[in-house]
């Protein structure tokens, strides 16, 4: 059963720790230090210790830290990537879990397994009090609970680590089943009352959102434009649903409904797109600030 648990998780989660360095990748000076930390990790150290010295972000922590890793230093590398944690904000969820599980890495190396599992619990915490999307909060979580497991494995904690496992499935089942129910209600409202369309809508639609999510979270993560192709496709089947309610129906005349719907369509698409694009530049614009 412990092996069909692991085999479930897997199959339904797509780790993608490329994603998360991507977003230290600010200036050139990052990628340069990290391949300098495997190639030569005692250049890498004193180029972050040079850049630490005009700037105390957490590219620049994470540099020194790498470099640390490199060099087998891994209880200073696992301080070191705590200390790059706490200076990510609590709402970048997706990096600092990233983080946590390099320093639980680095604690185990360093002989440290106690601080690994306090690392991992605490971490698992964070993402329980938290409010993220279905899919991040789902993917993380189980991510963090089969490091969890694979280390009360090693140690012969085998029943909490079962216990991990099947919590780790229980998430991302739920998970899929909270997407599903979403998709349900737009499958719904695009049949438009065609009860052939909706029942092949979610014949097709449910077991793809069920087994292929880790599939679509892969191709989002590579081509972020995803997003906003499904977040125009949404504007315009809600925006297309306004004129047959019932309140504005009456106003509608009905030589121009499906002119009328059309245009509703592309107002709420255009809506959806310039509501997301303006959230996003708020976002990067308060994180700006903080910075400086």
């Amino acid at each position: 059963m412990q092996k069909f648990a692991t085999v479930v998780v897997s199959l339904l989660l797509i780790s993608s720790p490329a994603m998360a360095q991507q977003a230290f990748v600010q200036p050139p000076a990052y990628k340069e230090c990290t391949d300098l930390a495997t190639r030569d990790p005692q250049a890498a150290l004193r180029k972050a210790d040079e850049w630490l010295k005009i700037d105390d972000g957490f590219a620049a922590h994470h540099c020194r830290a790498m470099a640390l890793f490199g060099l087998s230093q891994f209880p200073q590398a696992a301080e070191a990537l705590l200390v790059v944690r706490d200076k990510i904000t609590p709402d970048n969820i997706a990096l600092r879990t990233y983080v946590a599980r390099q320093a639980a890495k680095a604690w185990v190396n360093a002989g440290r397994t106690d601080a690994a599992l306090s690392l991992l619990t605490q971490q698992i915490n964070e993402m329980s009090v938290g409010k993220y999307d279905n899919a991040t909060e789902a993917k993380l979580s189980a991510e963090l609970l089969l490091d969890r497991a694979k280390l009360r494995r090693k140690y012969g904690q085998t029943t909490e680590a079962v216990q991990d496992l099947w919590r780790a499935v229980r998430v991302v089942v739920v998970a899929n089943i909270v997407m599903s129910l979403d998709n349900v209600i737009a499958v719904a409202a695009a049949a438009k009352g065609n009860y052939l369309l909706l029942g092949l809508g979610l014949a097709v639609s449910i077991p793809v959102v069920i087994a292929g999510s880790a599939l679509f979270l892969a191709i989002i993560e590579r081509f972020p434009i995803v997003i906003w192709g499904g977040g125009a496709l949404l504007g315009w089947i809600a925006g297309g649903l306004l004129p047959d309610d019932p309140i504005v129906a009456q106003f509608v005349p009905a030589e121009h409904a499906d002119a009328i719907e059309i245009a509703c369509g592309v107002a709420g698409a255009i809506i959806v797109v310039t509501a997301g694009l303006y959230l996003v530049r708020s976002h990067r614009l308060r994180e700006v600030q903080e910075d400086i």
